[in-house]
């Protein structure tokens, strides 16, 4: 298939499910639940969506993406400015999913959020202490963190499945 006339970056199929699927966990990453008289904010959503990022989205467009999903986040959650970019990039700095080998899966996905976690948590905690000057409360930052462990299986089966219908590979 001939792509005349469209830009390299955007030639890669993997790129734009990827941006849409940051989009959507950037807008999705405001919203609060209320459940059992506390909060569980769904600010690391997005996170979930960096963790499971596809193998085949180019280095530069996947930085570009990233800082601009970063952003995003930042924006919709009231964050300050810049702190979700770098939690997402070194994120991926780390997690490499364009040098990762094949399996995917529930068991390989999780895997990977978890060892993304033991990066994006402490960024995010020392990021927000150098421009706050002060720690963040943890019990909305532990429920955050639950919320998202508890969606990334879904967001598993769903990245399986478009993966499936769209190429038969992540």
């Amino acid at each position: 298939m001939a792509y005349l006339g469209v830009s390299p970056i955007l030639r890669n199929e993997r790129l734009i499910p990827a941006a849409i699927a940051l989009l959507i966990a950037g807008l999705i990453s405001a919203v609060d639940i209320r459940l059992f008289g506390q909060s569980w904010p769904l600010t690391w959503v997005p996170f979930a969506a960096v963790a499971l990022w596809p193998r085949r989205v180019g280095l530069w467009a996947s930085g570009l993406l990233l800082f601009v999903g970063g952003l995003w986040v930042d924006w919709t959650t009231w964050g300050a400015p810049g702190q979700w970019p770098l939690v997402f990039l070194l994120t991926y700095a780390l997690i490499r999913p364009d040098i990762r080998e094949g399996a995917r899966g529930l068991t390989a996905g999780m895997t990977r959020f978890t060892l993304a976690l033991c990066v994006g948590v402490p960024v995010f905690i020392l990021s927000g202490w150098a421009v706050y000057e002060s720690w963040p409360d943890w019990g909305s930052l532990g429920r955050g963190v639950v919320v998202a462990v508890i969606l990334v299986p879904v967001m598993i089966f769903l990245r399986d499945k478009l993966a499936v219908r769209m190429s038969g590979d992540d």
